[in-house]
């Protein structure tokens, strides 16, 4: 099917890839080096290397499954999705480790009609505003505990399990709340 993105709205929740961006700790810093110079060489290139965890991305199957798609597995048409969000900012600012339950689904589409088979459901909490200070995105506590929202297993399961959904999406580092990625729990 055609899409007429001439009339569509495009949203890119991207943020720019930059040394020192917020990541998981236990990932290696990135490294950047020119190969290449203008003066020198005529053009300019650079070299980098990062692990696939940095920044804003597309966290594959293989990530998880062993034997699951790989980037280059997927088709590029299958990247663009409808998008569903569920606002929960509200919650999450009262509550840094709220985990968004199947409940809060339901609400959603109670006001907003169920959600269809194949979108990507993006959980908004508001938590890009502390981009892009690493010490403010993990949020940790005297005792070194993240504190920032997530998906709990249940609603990912539901949604995966009962709408049929092709990606669920987040503005903090990780899918799993702060407290969960602490105790090194990543159901």
């Amino acid at each position: 099917r055609m899409i007429d993105f001439a009339n569509s709205k495009i949203i890119d929740l991207s943020h720019t890839f930059y040394p020192g961006i917020p990541h998981a700790e236990d990932m290696p810093e990135e490294t950047t080096k020119k190969i290449y110079d203008f003066e020198k060489d005529g053009f300019q290139a650079h070299y980098y290397g990062f692990a696939g965890q940095w920044g804003t991305h597309v966290d594959v199957p293989v990530h998880f499954v062993e034997g699951g798609r790989t980037l280059e597995q997927i088709e590029a048409r299958e990247l663009i999705l409808p998008l569903i969000v569920i606002d929960c900012e509200d919650e999450c600012s009262k509550a840094h480790d709220y985990l968004m339950p199947v409940s809060r689904i339901e609400t959603h589409e109670e006001a907003h009609g169920r959600i269809p088979e194949g979108a990507f459901v993006a959980m908004k909490s508001g938590w890009s505003r502390r981009w892009p200070s690493p010490v403010s995105m993990a949020n940790k506590d005297v005792d070194g505990v993240a504190h920032f929202p997530g998906w709990s297993v249940e609603a990912a399961k539901f949604l995966i399990e009962n709408r049929g959904i092709s990606a669920l999406g987040h503005e903090p580092t990780d899918t799993d709340g702060g407290q969960k990625v602490s105790a090194d729990n990543f159901e």
